[in-house]
């Protein structure tokens, strides 16, 4: 008798422990699951984010390029403007043909002032 009792407690006390774990193990592993969705989410907004960030960058590099070719053509036009006032001697130039010089003069720095008014403009 004492050994059905015993058999009988033992069984008791492995079912309730089965029951504890199989219980604590459920909640571990619904603890996990809420975890796991939290840091997919936390992943997927980063990665938006990273995706976000490297078409700011392309973007960036494509509007610095497009300033440097500018800065290459207005640096191609100085070039040209030097050698010009180089290869003429404008003081020489102005004391034979004042009024002619002067109208020259005029222009070229109307032109001059449209073109660096034009480029300075936003896009």
């Amino acid at each position: 008798m004492y050994t059905f009792v015993l058999t009988l407690l033992l069984s008791g006390v492995i079912a309730g422990g089965g029951y504890f774990y199989f219980t604590y193990t459920q909640d571990k592993i619904e603890l996990q699951a809420k975890e796991l969705i939290t840091l997919q989410t936390t992943v997927d907004r980063q990665e938006a984010a990273i995706k976000q960030m490297v078409l700011e960058r392309d973007a960036t590099v494509e509007a610095m390029n497009r300033y440097a070719t500018r800065a290459r053509v207005a640096e191609e036009y100085q070039d040209q403007l030097l050698k010009t006032l180089h290869k003429h001697d404008l003081t020489n130039l102005v004391s034979k043909k004042p009024n002619l010089t002067g109208k020259v003069i005029n222009e070229g720095t109307d032109k001059i002032l449209s073109d660096l008014e034009s480029i300075t403009q936003p896009d």
